[in-house]
């Protein structure tokens, strides 16, 4: 192999080719992922899969058109990008996973949210940065009912409490309690639910108080939400219009 990769490099045209071939065969060999999908959630033809033994989505989930999911380690057993269920990921999403990234049941995100777990070596900028491989060392993990508002990120080793509402354009560079609004570049928080108010509290005037743990918060969502039919038509890339 090591030869074969010393050979391509000295021709431009086979070089090319073999990688179109090799493209081919990557995507016939995934199809039979995405089939498995078509049952128990929609993901948009035009979505791209990077990766799908390492994918896990949950039931009567969404994941819009244009997104793309990509697994940048594929060599451990196991899903690494585990999105749970009654999400809608929304258009132009993009997810990049390095150690892991969990996204949480009933979570909403808008369009262009990206989800930054992985980015590429830059150790040595005499080589391509194309070929230097990635860092693969973080790990996000966002808690159920997020609410991710238009062009919101998350950038390295992130957790996002249940609950929370990340504002449009606002870039999380680090943790984020639960049941809070977070806005701004970089994030902050700036109200926190209060289950004694039954409202949001300016983070100036909030007093901590006992909150519920994540899996009895998804235990309470399930009971009195449950599944519920999701806007397939606005995550359509064919047939969307209403």
């Amino acid at each position: 192999m090591k030869r074969v990769k010393q050979y391509l490099k000295l021709h431009p045209l086979l070089c090319h080719w073999s990688a179109r071939l090799l493209a081919i065969i990557y995507g016939l060999h995934a199809t039979r992922y995405r089939l498995t999908k078509k049952f128990s959630c929609y993901i948009d033809n035009t979505v791209k899969v990077t990766g799908w033994s390492h994918v896990s989505i949950g039931h009567n989930t969404v994941v819009a058109a244009g997104s793309w999911l990509n697994v940048n380690v594929r060599k451990d057993i196991g899903p690494t990008l585990i999105i749970g269920a009654n999400c809608f990921l929304g258009r132009n999403n993009f997810i990049t996973v390095g150690k892991s990234v969990v996204i949480g049941d009933y979570c909403l995100t808008a369009t262009n949210c990206a989800f930054i777990g992985s980015s590429h070596n830059i150790d040595n900028p005499n080589m391509p940065y194309i070929s230097t491989g990635v860092n693969a060392d973080s790990e996000i993990h966002i808690g159920a009912n997020c609410f991710f508002g238009y062009g919101a990120m998350v950038l390295g080793s992130v957790s996002v409490g249940y609950g929370s509402v990340i504002g449009a354009g606002c870039i999380v560079l680090k943790d984020v309690p639960p049941l809070s609004v977070v806005i701004g570049n970089p994030g902050r928080v700036i109200k926190r639910y209060s289950f004694r108010h039954k409202d949001w509290i300016s983070v100036n005037e909030y007093v901590e108080e006992p909150l519920l743990s994540e899996e009895e918060y998804v235990n309470n969502l399930r009971r009195d939400a449950g599944y519920h039919p999701l806007p397939i038509s606005a995550a359509r890339s064919t047939l969307g219009d209403v």
